[in-house]
């Protein structure tokens, strides 16, 4: 049996239809569950804008440096350094923000030191994290 050629172009177009509202209700599941969130615009446009993901997430909680130093395990002047672009940091501390505030992924927190190890095992450290302050 065969179809039209524009039957199939629209079969096809709501398949895609479908998956796409499977691929949303699958978010709003995490939402609801509390393993997703939505990301407010101004936080993406700071992103975007190429400010320090750090300072942007660190703001967007509502933290201050001394807060996250303490939770980091560092000195606040490290968390200076690295929002102001003076320094990277070591993995551990990177990694400790990234597991007290849950919402800093891991992957952020270690983007551009070219570590693929410390990548894969914040990932795996932050997924077992409760997602509690």
């Amino acid at each position: 049996m065969t179809i039209p050629k524009a039957e199939y172009q629209r079969l096809c177009a709501v398949e895609e239809d479908l998956a796409d509202v499977r691929a949303a209700l699958a978010v709003q599941e995490g939402i609801d569950a509390g393993t997703e969130e939505l990301v407010p615009e101004t936080v993406v446009d700071r992103l975007i804008d190429d400010e320090p993901p750090l300072r942007v997430w660190r703001e967007h909680r509502g933290f201050s440096q001394a807060a996250l130093a303490r939770a980091a395990e560092t000195s606040r002047v490290q968390i200076v350094d690295i929002e102001a672009g003076r320094r990277t940091g070591s993995v551990q501390p990177m990694l400790l923000v990234s597991a007290w505030t849950t919402w800093f992924r891991a992957e952020s927190a270690c983007r551009g030191r070219g570590d693929v190890a410390a990548q894969r095992w914040a990932a795996s450290r932050t997924g077992s994290r409760s997602r509690s302050k």
